[in-house]
């Protein structure tokens, strides 16, 4: 749904009766909180215009609504985690199931011709090395293929090209 998304269904959850002053305050950490990462991406795309325009057009995309292609997907994955490592001083505990999350946009842009396999795996490179150069001082896991909650195969063709790339790369 995006940050947008989440925040008007913040904003109709508000407005429901009955709600504690708990509650209440809950409710408006979380548009204060989503109104600043939207702030922050929309001042980053701005920078990001002098010297990237693809990214710069992607954060602004990812700020007004959800991810479009794998490129924008990438690029919230990555915000997430750095919002996380940085701003808010947690821990992100998994990069969770990258190939079952990142496909729907992979096999739409690979089929819309939006991008090639090999401009994909050039994408993954640079996401797991800026992962990777956050120099987190925990092993960071993520999962690829397995089986679904109905016991279904979901390895994919996106599982064996991130783990290919992956082991392309000189990093753990």
């Amino acid at each position: 749904v995006g940050f947008i998304g989440l925040l008007d269904r913040i904003n109709k959850y508000s407005q429901k009766e009955n709600l504690s002053q708990r509650q209440k305050d809950f409710y408006d950490s979380c548009k204060i909180t989503l109104n600043a990462i939207i702030k922050f991406i929309n001042r980053l795309a701005k920078e990001t215009e002098k010297i990237n325009t693809e990214n710069s057009i992607a954060l602004y995309n990812i700020a007004k609504g959800k991810p479009t292609n794998i490129y924008e997907a990438m690029q919230l994955i990555i915000l997430y985690f750095f919002l996380h490592e940085n701003v808010q001083g947690t821990r992100v505990r998994t990069l969770g199931r990258l190939d079952v999350h990142l496909y729907p946009f992979y096999k739409k842009d690979i089929e819309n011709g939006t991008y090639t396999k090999s401009e994909i795996k050039e994408m993954i490179k640079f996401f797991f090395n800026k992962i990777w150069c956050a120099k987190v001082p925990f092993d960071l896991p993520l999962c690829h293929g397995g089986i679904d909650e109905n016991g279904n195969d979901i390895t994919n063709e996106l599982t064996y090209l991130l783990v290919e790339t992956y082991n392309e790369l000189n990093i753990h």
